[in-house]
């Protein structure tokens, strides 16, 4: 399951879920035949087809659909736009309901099912019991481990937790394993860090220790959502993306490129063409 050449054992104790059983809560039922009891993370890791010597790949990366309270039904847009396409992946960066809660997942999950491409998330702020970011267990009985990293064609992706702001102490060990490699990295987490934008104003607390070690550790686009608009920075080297335009209310408050959209990257060798779909 993981990319980073740790063990199934390893990986679940590093992510504090050493004890999680990995079975689809009653009522969920995986639309994957030949994995019914798998979380929806799993299965979409499970389908991936791209070998590992391929030099090429697409995938979509979205952010804050707000599920049930998408704006204009973005989200059943997006699926339509996505399942057009060739794509090998759709990421999702976290925000894929309003509230937490049972409800708000099951309608969610609804749209996440139609998606032709294997589908992976990170969990954002709102994925969690949102009176306590800390807690994501409506989310985790549903996709699973919250911090992981796989490998498709020959690509590194990182998914990351910082829905509660910042990165525990086991996930920074995690994320400085993971990025050691020479693949293409891309790592996709909800907030943004602090410093790129005037306009962010919940980014992660520790942006500065993020930005540092990705500096040090290698080139990687990082693809984060939680701002409802659109924006693209560069700093040390590395290319930030924010893509939070998948049906949440758009940002107000003079942010710049406002609109319901979602991302499309093709990477071929070391060359990533970024497509903005505006739906």
């Amino acid at each position: 399951m993981a990319g980073n050449g740790i063990s199934r054992r390893e990986f679940l104790k590093l992510a504090g879920l050493a004890s999680l059983a990995l079975a689809a809560p009653p009522g969920l039922h995986a639309w994957a035949a030949d994995a019914p009891r798998k979380l929806i993370n799993e299965i979409g890791l499970a389908n991936i087809a791209l070998k590992d010597d391929a030099t090429s790949l697409s995938f979509a990366f979205m952010a804050d659909t707000h599920v049930p309270f998408d704006d204009r039904g973005i989200m059943k847009k997006i699926v339509r736009e996505c399942n057009a396409r060739d794509l090998d992946l759709v990421l999702h960066g976290g925000d894929g309901v309003q509230v937490g809660n049972s409800h708000s997942f099951a309608s969610f999950i609804k749209y996440v099912r139609d998606f032709k491409a294997p589908f992976i998330m990170a969990p954002g702020n709102h994925d969690t019991a949102f009176s306590d970011y800390a807690d994501i267990s409506e989310w985790q009985s549903r996709f699973g481990i919250p911090f992981f990293s796989f490998d498709a064609a020959h690509a590194r992706f990182i998914m990351l937790n910082n829905g509660n702001y910042e990165l525990g102490g086991e996930q920074w060990a995690f994320f400085e394993k993971a990025m050691q490699t020479d693949r293409p990295v891309f790592i996709a987490m909800h907030r943004p860090v602090d410093g790129l934008s005037k306009f962010y104003t919940t980014p992660m607390k520790q942006s500065d220790r993020f930005r540092d070690a990705v500096k040090r550790l290698g080139a990687a686009r990082i693809l984060n959502g939680h701002e409802h608009h659109y924006g693209r920075y560069e700093a040390d080297g590395t290319v930030y993306i924010t893509s939070g335009g998948a049906g949440g209310l758009l940002n107000d408050g003079g942010a710049e490129n406002n609109f319901h959209h979602f991302m499309v990257l093709h990477v071929t060798g070391d060359a990533i063409e970024e497509e903005i779909v505006k739906v």
